[in-house]
């Protein structure tokens, strides 16, 4: 069986994310960042949003760099408190106060508010408690003719591929932390949430492709 595993390496555990958000934060300014404005800003929904949250946003890069991209989004960020110091520190250095609020705590627990044109979730869905409630959540939290964005990579043939993929992520499966999405998983849970229209694109990343599932919901 799985060895034990210390807390600091719990994928769950807040220890973890505060070792490892700063690194987090320079993948995102290496580029990554830019490359998920671009993919929202090409939405045709994009010139009319007005507010965004980034669920699980870590250092909260990639909603700042999105919000740049237009004059009147505001992002809203949310993620566990250790994690919001450092993304606090990153709307600092970015000076965008002005733009960005943030929410203290789980996703799964925290009210993270309504209201939103866009709700982004990046490699975080693996600490949903109840998905599909969550989900569920997400869409209600959404205005009329919103949009979630769920960024996450998606496993093929009984989990043995993309072998990049597998073999980042060999040394947590064989702690018994084997947290990834199969293709398609998240897209099929939508409908049941509220999504009327829901719409996958496999992209190609350094790391290996990733599954950029969007949900909208009725205007």
């Amino acid at each position: 069986g799985p060895p034990d595993v210390a807390p600091v390496d719990k994928l769950e555990g807040e220890a973890m994310w505060k070792q490892s958000v700063r690194h987090l934060a320079c993948y995102q300014k290496a580029g990554m960042a830019d490359y998920v404005a671009d993919l929202v800003s090409a939405l045709p929904e994009f010139p009319a949003m007005r507010r965004m949250l980034d669920m699980g946003c870590g250092p909260g890069i990639m909603c700042m760099t999105t919000v740049a991209r237009h004059p009147s989004l505001r992002g809203v960020l949310c993620d566990l408190p250790p994690v919001m110091q450092v993304a606090r520190e990153e709307i600092g250095r970015a000076g965008m106060e002005s733009r960005i609020t943030t929410i203290e705590g789980d996703y799964n627990e925290v009210d993270f508010g309504e209201g939103y044109d866009l709700i982004w979730a990046s490699h975080t869905l693996y600490y949903a408690k109840d998905l599909d409630a969550l989900l569920r959540r997400v869409c209600d939290a959404l205005n009329p003719g919103g949009v979630f964005i769920s960024f996450h990579e998606g496993m093929t043939r009984e989990r043995t591929e993309p072998a990049p993929l597998v073999l980042s992520r060999l040394s947590l499966a064989l702690e018994g932390q084997d947290v990834s999405f199969e293709r398609g998983e998240i897209a099929s849970r939508l409908p049941d949430a509220g999504f009327t229209f829901v719409e996958t694109r496999i992209l190609s990343l350094h790391l290996g492709p990733v599954e950029m599932v969007i949900g909208r919901k009725r205007g």
